[in-house]
């Protein structure tokens, strides 16, 4: 009887411990931060709002572009590229579709397809791709991007 007692307070706060997680797992809330995260960088973009395009990236961050030069190390040269973007470029547009988020711990990676639209000295500039990119959690619990890539979908290969 005693055994029996002793495995009924076991169960008994085992119940307890998980109805105080009950609730949306984890996983979920973090994916949808990650991707409110990724959806206020792309409306930065189109809306040409240099610091928030910048502001979610780490200050080691590499942002690989299919523009040369293509590379740029670290969170100055990154505003640099998004200023000197949106002085040559007007009526910028980026679109997704296929947008894939994936968590592993304190990483996620973000992965999509997308269509980038913009004119440049009266000509229109479009091109399809790509991109993808890692999303750590800081210690103050917002994600920043440490890594940031985009490449272009060759002529007629499709999306």
């Amino acid at each position: 009887m005693k055994h029996l007692a002793t495995a009924l307070a076991v169960l008994l706060a085992g119940s307890i411990i998980n109805l105080s997680h009950a609730g949306p797992a984890p996983e979920r809330l973090d994916r949808a931060a990650i991707r409110a995260q990724f959806d206020r960088f792309l409306a930065a973009w189109n809306q040409e709002d240099l610091e928030t395009a910048t502001a979610i990236f780490t200050k080691d961050a590499v942002v690989y572009d299919p523009a040369p030069p293509g590379v740029f190390l670290g969170r100055e040269a990154i505003h640099e590229w998004t200023r000197k973007s949106f002085q040559d470029l007007e009526r910028i547009r980026i679109e997704v579709s296929g947008v894939r988020v994936r968590i592993e711990g304190e990483t996620a990676w973000i992965t999509a397809h997308y269509s980038f639209s913009a004119t440049r000295d009266g000509l229109s500039l479009a091109e399809e791709g790509n991109l993808s990119m890692i999303w750590i959690r800081m210690e103050n619990g917002a994600y920043l991007s440490p890594l940031f890539h985009a490449s272009r979908v060759p002529a007629g290969a499709g999306g």
